[in-house]
């Protein structure tokens, strides 16, 4: 399988993006699906891409015409989830728990610590200048793991049951005075991480089968089969306010740029949507371009945005 890099061209972004104006510049081959991806808190060029059933791949992307692998953890096992929320460090979940790496040096990273925290482990997730690790999976639930001394790490919570089977994935929301996390399941979840009620609020829909968030001012987009969008101003009370389904669900992934109104989707194919309306008229976005990506498509891909650049493992 590959990793795909792609490239927005051109700084004008205007109305509907012109032909061509969406292209794969160049790919990294991976020995088998990669799962997800974080950019080095320090050099942003630095992205680390997990891969299932081959460990950690360290890339310098740089020259985004020809991003070369510098470096790789294979030490893990299969990896699944990776965060860089800590300046030199690097977060990784895997089957065989979460281990932290000294990423200081991106060429040499350095294991500082490992910890056994149940078998199903897929998302992790790391906020700057917090020593605390949310991890997410299919046998764990929801856990907070402390992180302060990464040879000594210890679980500060117990499991938050999340009930279901599915893709499980973890995204952080910190507009509210009580930051939250949004967590997929078999639902959606969402978990205030401060309040003394662990207890997270479920949003349900028929059918409904989450993947990925993206926050925009007091909505939640929520990636899924039915790329549902909810209003979340207060956690306690999450609502569906409508979905809309572009082209080709099932939706994996999503990424935004809110400054221009756009959000990127991957799934079947690669999607560039207009968001401007999405207040007026959470029922009808503009679809702006589409494109097949190379692949099957059949497993779950992730994207991420950095400056004018889209990362997409695949």
């Amino acid at each position: 399988l590959m990793w795909l890099l792609l490239c927005i061209v051109g700084g004008a972004w205007g109305a509907a993006p012109a032909a061509g104006t969406y292209n794969i510049i160049s790919t990294v081959s991976t020995s088998s699906e990669a799962a997800s991806l974080c950019f080095d808190s320090t050099y942003d060029y630095i992205v680390y891409v997990a891969i299932k059933d081959g460990g950690v791949i360290v890339v310098n992307a740089a020259n985004k015409a020809s991003p070369n692998q510098i470096a790789s953890i294979t030490t893990v096992g299969t990896a699944v989830g990776v965060s860089c929320g800590h300046s030199g460090k690097l977060y990784i979940t895997s089957n065989t728990g979460l281990h932290v790496y000294d990423v200081s040096m991106p060429t040499v990273p350095t294991q500082l610590g490992v910890l056994d925290v149940g078998e199903g482990l897929h998302f992790v997730d790391v906020r700057p200048g917090i020593d605390v690790a949310y991890v997410v999976g299919t046998d764990v639930g929801l856990r907070q793991i402390d992180v302060t001394t990464p040879s000594a790490m210890s679980v500060l919570s117990t499991s938050v049951n999340i009930a279901g089977n599915g893709y499980y994935n973890l995204r952080y929301d910190d507009r509210f005075p009580d930051p939250v996390y949004y967590v997929s399941g078999g639902a959606m979840y969402v978990y205030n991480v401060t309040a003394t009620d662990s207890t997270p609020r479920v949003f349900e829909n028929s059918g409904f089968t989450p993947t990925d968030f993206a926050a925009i001012d007091n909505l939640t987009l929520v990636a899924s089969n039915l790329n549902v969008i909810v209003q979340v101003e207060k956690y306690t009370t999450p609502l569906r306010l409508g979905n809309q389904l572009t082209t080709a669900p099932p939706y994996y992934s999503m990424d935004f740029d809110p400054s221009e109104n756009r959000m990127f989707i991957v799934g079947a194919k690669f999607e560039v949507v207009d968001i401007t309306d999405i207040h007026s008229n959470v029922n009808s976005f503009t679809s702006l371009y589409t494109v097949d990506l190379p692949g099957t498509g059949t497993t779950p891909r992730f994207i991420r945005r950095s400056g004018s650049y889209l990362f997409i493992c695949d």
